[in-house]
């Protein structure tokens, strides 16, 4: 009975040092795929700024112009005492105030749906937090399980060594090993989970990059439509008496 007790003991230490590499291995790929995700976040959040600071404001600002030349082309249409024709100027300026304010109520409206969503967004960011927070306080309570025990065994001597008899040890020899199969299992579920999570993120990476192009492609657009704005501003300026 005791020479099984040796040959399964050695199986299990041989057991929990594959197993020690596949759990490490875990953690290793496990911070890749969070640094990956992270990255794509920052990249994310840049491409924010970009598009709803930059390109956004920058487009904003072109509209004010434009609309502000073309008010400026019609207000110097003056047509003498002709009371139809000046009635037909106001209107039209009229019109084209609606328009802009037309416009300008669309993009508020867009602009709180998507503020709404960060908002959401930022809830979820919360929500993780807190598991984050509690993560770290298993982590802690473990920690300070572990610490009493080993001061426990410093003081008081390995609890069970003393009383150790074949049948005592062939139950901990059985619970070791199923224990070694029950974390082989988590480990391996991790692999398969972390494989899925990392091509996610690979996706994504690529799915950023070309928002990132997109953007800077649309901010020379937009710089291009500044440049014509400012063309018609001093042709109107040339049409004000």
């Amino acid at each position: 009975m005791a020479d099984e007790s040796i040959r399964q003991i050695k199986e299990n230490r041989k057991a929990i040092f594959e197993l020690e590499s596949l759990v490490w291995s875990n953690k290793d790929q496990a911070y890749l795929t969070r640094d990956l995700v992270m990255e794509n976040r920052a990249s994310i959040l840049r491409n924010y700024t970009a598009a709803f600071q930059g390109n956004r404001q920058l487009s904003n600002g072109n509209t004010d112009a434009m609309f502000r030349n073309r008010m400026a082309v019609i207000r110097s249409c003056y047509m003498g005492d002709d009371q139809v024709k000046n009635n037909f100027r106001e209107a039209l300026c009229n019109k084209i105030k609606l328009e802009y304010l037309d416009h300008r109520s669309k993009l508020n409206e867009k602009a709180m749906m998507v503020t709404m969503k960060i908002a959401e967004a930022n809830r979820m960011l919360v929500q993780i937090n807190k598991e984050i927070m509690a993560m770290n306080e298993e982590v802690v309570e473990y920690n300070a399980k572990r610490i009493a025990e080993n001061r426990e065994m410093i003081d008081k001597g390995v609890q069970g060594l003393a009383e150790a008899t074949v049948e005592s040890n062939a139950k901990l020899i059985a619970e070791n090993k199923r224990k070694i199969e029950e974390v082989r299992r988590r480990a391996q579920e991790n692999i398969e989970r972390n494989s899925r999570l990392h091509a996610s993120a690979e996706e994504a990476r690529k799915v950023i990059e070309r928002h990132t192009e997109e953007i800077y492609e649309r901010r020379t657009q937009i710089e291009a439509n500044a440049v014509a704005i400012k063309q018609n501003s001093s042709a109107c300026a040339a049409m004000i008496c």
